[in-house]
């Protein structure tokens, strides 16, 4: 029995993306004219119908998500935060290529992650995988990809592992971030950094301590906040109250920590930006709404999630093929607090 013509079958003799087919056969916008009349007279040539996409030979319409469910428990005001907004992009471009995202939380213990692995593979011979990972450890990643051939993991950039991944540039907008600072004067720049490690945590305040080390400078304090707002505010307080002399400019490592310490600074007499200029990270929508607007290191976690799924749906998982290990850049949304 012949195989049914499948969505990689047409992208592959169109000499395009999986996702330009999916885009061009559906009629929406996204790919030129040429590309598109290529795709349909492909399509047609090969015998391609819409219900091969469905059909067990063919290409998967699902695409797995997964996430540690701690990631999105924090206390927070009633505003998404950074993990829901990347989440919902993913969502929203599965849907715009033809296909279903299934959400796979993961709890604290490491066995869950066997658990995942092999709820997915039950569900289905050759998944494509989506891994938020933040804080994966580099034995997990590796247990990942000896399991799924098509995954892919965001948030977090890897040097030494041989993975597609895609990852804001956060070395390099902090450095814009911290050198603009210094532009404007400030002599004595601070930094509060998150309390639990992450790569992508640590890429920022590397960006930080190089600006620093390019212009000759030193940093003028390091500081650890949580990243739960809530509990940032309070360990700012603390660190008021035991005296701590903050310098004239701070970055902060995210805008739940720097909206939490304009919070605590105001509350002591601090003028923002007029006596301590803040900067934050992610660009989340609660930064634009504070009075003043927030400086923040905007990430488009739109355009992450675009790359990731296209990624995914791109890959074939054969030993010859080259990983992508992507980073996204981000700008430097100036606000009222520098």
């Amino acid at each position: 029995m012949k195989n049914k013509v499948t969505v990689r079958d047409v992208a592959r003799a169109a000499g395009v993306s999986p996702s330009a087919v999916t885009i061009a056969l559906s009629g929406k916008s996204g790919v030129g004219a040429q590309t598109r009349a290529r795709i349909l007279q492909v399509a047609q040539e090969l015998g391609y119908s819409r219900e091969s996409t469905h059909a067990p030979t063919g290409r998967s319409v699902h695409i797995h998500y997964v996430i540690p469910r701690y990631l999105l428990e924090v206390d927070r005001a009633d505003v998404p935060i950074y993990h829901e907004l990347l989440m919902q992009s993913i969502e929203s471009c599965c849907r715009e290529n033809g296909h279903f995202m299934v959400v796979h939380y993961l709890g604290q213990d490491p066995d869950e992650v066997e658990a995942v692995i092999r709820s997915i593979k039950d569900i289905e011979e050759d998944p494509m995988v989506i891994v938020q990972a933040a804080d994966l450890r580099n034995d997990t990643v590796m247990r990942w990809v000896s399991e799924i051939r098509r995954v892919v993991f965001i948030n977090k950039y890897f040097i030494k592992q041989q993975v597609d991944c895609v990852a804001s540039d956060g070395t390099g907008i902090v450095y814009a971030a911290t050198q603009y600072l210094i532009e404007r004067g400030y002599q004595k720049i601070g930094f509060f950094d998150g309390r639990t490690y992450f790569k992508n945590l640590a890429d920022r305040k590397e960006g930080y301590l190089r600006c620093l080390e390019d212009h000759g400078m030193q940093s003028a304090g390091i500081w650890q906040v949580h990243t739960s707002y809530e509990q940032a505010y309070q360990e700012v307080r603390q660190y008021l109250r035991q005296g701590v002399a903050f310098p004239r400019a701070i970055v902060c490592v995210g805008d739940r920590q720097a909206i939490a310490a304009i919070r605590a600074l105001r509350e002591v007499g601090v003028r923002i930006p007029e006596d301590i200029a803040i900067v934050g990270f992610d660009g989340l929508p609660m930064a634009a709404e504070q009075k003043p607007p927030l400086t923040t290191c905007s990430v488009s976690w739109e355009e992450m999630a675009r790359l990731a799924v296209e990624r995914v749906l791109e890959k074939t998982g054969q030993p010859e093929e080259r990983n992508h290990k992507i980073l996204v850049g981000a700008t430097l949304q100036l606000g009222g607090t520098t």
